[in-house]
């Protein structure tokens, strides 16, 4: 048994946990670095204080420390960074090793934010790592603009728990819950309620759908991590727009029943202005929810236009518009796009697998370093 140190901001959901802990079926002991509270059964956590755990100006100059104090504290037979960009943290990092970085997308992203000051940490935490570990096509593209890691860098996607993850729920509770009539066809917007996923396109998008003699519709829209005067501007877009009766504001709701929100969705719509790779396509896919998605080149190789979803330029409301007429009146190729897309993540995004590929790793690294 070995003695992994994991170092994530990713904590706070239930999925980050479950990345952080993928050494643990292999046996080995997982110890956690976190600025805020993380709660993992089995796991040794070292954190800051609650006190200075709410500032990010505390956390940026504290957790550095933190990091140096879990190295000297634990003796780590190796450490797992899960996401690249760690600014000061990098520092401690660099005299250990075995080192394995995972990134996730927005972290090597060449437009967003990789160029900000954090650049030359990011460049040393990957120059340094032994391993590094890549989802998608793209991102092994942006790792290659920031420096030669292709005999380094590994395919991990880490993917979705295809034994929970599955299209066979009945939500016919929730359909009552939320008041959507029997015959409309739901769309759902799951993504973050902050201005650079463009909500406020999806709702004029739907308002030139219903105008325009779209089929009986409603939409889902969350709110989790919500800007509130984002949020609050999208309840007075939907009522101005005159579709409030057509939309409905979720809330925050718990990320545990985000599976029956996408099963009882027929179509997904994400369109941000830029991304890593989320989630949100794994999960629309086991759950069986058409994808339109923006057309950014971080879901190159994951999602096929015309084949596995539609692609739409972001800010274009009368192309998603027009795209979610055309989606809606296809039932035969949204049904095909669903049927490919489960085959896509049985091959490349089951979680098992994925995380046998990170406890070979471990073990690789594990036994040139001991």
């Amino acid at each position: 048994m070995a003695k992994i140190l994991i170092i994530a901001g990713i904590s706070s959901s239930s999925y980050g946990r479950s990345i952080g802990l993928i050494g643990q079926k292999a046996g080995h002991q997982i110890y956690w670095v976190s600025g805020r509270k993380v709660e993992c059964p089995g796991v040794i956590v070292k954190r800051l204080p609650e006190c200075f755990g709410h500032s990010t100006f505390w956390r940026v100059l504290l957790e550095p420390f933190l990091v140096m104090e879990a190295i000297r504290k634990f003796r780590p037979d190796l450490i797992h960074v899960h996401y690249a960009m760690k600014g000061l943290v990098t520092i401690p990092l660099l005299f250990f090793h075995p080192l394995v970085v995972s990134t996730m997308g927005d972290d090597i992203n060449p437009k967003y934010p990789y160029h900000k000051i954090t650049v030359p940490f990011a460049r040393l935490l990957l120059d340094h790592a032994d391993i590094i570990t890549s989802r998608s096509d793209y991102m092994d593209e942006a790792l290659a603009l920031i420096g030669n890691y292709q005999s380094k860098t590994r395919r991990v996607t880490f993917g979705i728990d295809l034994e929970k993850f599955h299209s066979n729920r009945d939500v016919g509770w929730l359909r009552k819950k939320l008041a959507i009539p029997a015959d409309d066809i739901i769309f759902f917007d799951p993504r973050v309620a902050k201005p650079n996923y463009n909500k406020h396109v999806i709702l004029g998008a739907f308002a030139h759908y219903l105008h325009n003699g779209g089929s009986a519709a409603t939409l889902l829209v969350t709110e989790y991590l919500a800007d509130p005067k984002y949020s609050l501007q999208l309840r007075h877009q939907a009522q101005s727009l005159g579709i409030s009766d057509h939309v409905r504001f979720l809330g925050a709701i718990d990320l545990a029943d985000l599976p029956d929100y996408f099963t009882l969705a027929d179509i997904t719509i994400s369109i941000p202005s830029t991304d890593g790779l989320p989630q949100t396509f794994f999960e629309a896919f086991a759950y069986g929810s058409f994808i339109i998605a923006g057309d950014l080149p971080s879901y190159k190789g994951v999602l096929q236009n015309g084949v596995t979803a539609c692609l739409v330029s972001v800010n274009d409301e009368i192309k998603l518009a027009e795209t979610m007429q055309w989606v809606v009146k296809h039932p035969d190729i949204r049904k095909k796009a669903v049927q490919l897309g489960q085959i896509y993540i049985q091959d490349h995004a089951d979680f098992r697998k994925q995380a046998d590929l990170v406890n070979q790793i471990y073990s690789e690294l594990i036994s040139i370093y001991t």
